[in-house]
């Protein structure tokens, strides 16, 4: 299905190079950007814990905050790792490793909506 002007036809919409005809749904060829809300409904107000080694911190990783739903996930530095929803206010995951020594961002994402504001670990 592609849309055009009120009382366009099909043949103008074709021959006008001026206009662009994108099928519903599509992106234009572009990268699917900002899908679903792009704003974020969930914030972290802490981690437990908050600072680990370098290695496979097998404690694993505790999330504290607001807003997350099911189905979201916590990001380690912008990857993925396996969590587990347990409420509205927390959400957790088991062995993780960080990364090297630094700070690295911890961020919550729900299903079709943008992160968190990150909160940091500390690497040691």
């Amino acid at each position: 299905m592609t849309i055009g002007l009120p009382g366009e036809s099909t043949a103008s919409r074709v021959r006008s190079k001026s206009r662009r005809i994108v099928p519903i749904g599509s992106t234009g060829g572009r990268p699917a950007t900002n899908v679903g809300n792009a704003t974020a409904t969930s914030a972290i107000t802490s981690l437990a814990p908050n600072t680990g080694a370098h290695t496979v911190q097998k404690s694993g990783l505790v999330v504290n905050g607001t807003g997350f739903k099911p189905g979201c996930g916590i990001y380690v530095a912008g990857k993925a790792i396996v969590t587990q929803y347990v409420s509205a206010t927390q959400v957790r995951t088991g062995s993780f490793v960080p990364g090297p020594a630094g700070t690295v961002a911890i961020t919550v994402r729900n299903p079709g909506e943008a992160a968190s504001a990150a909160s940091n670990f500390t690497v040691t």
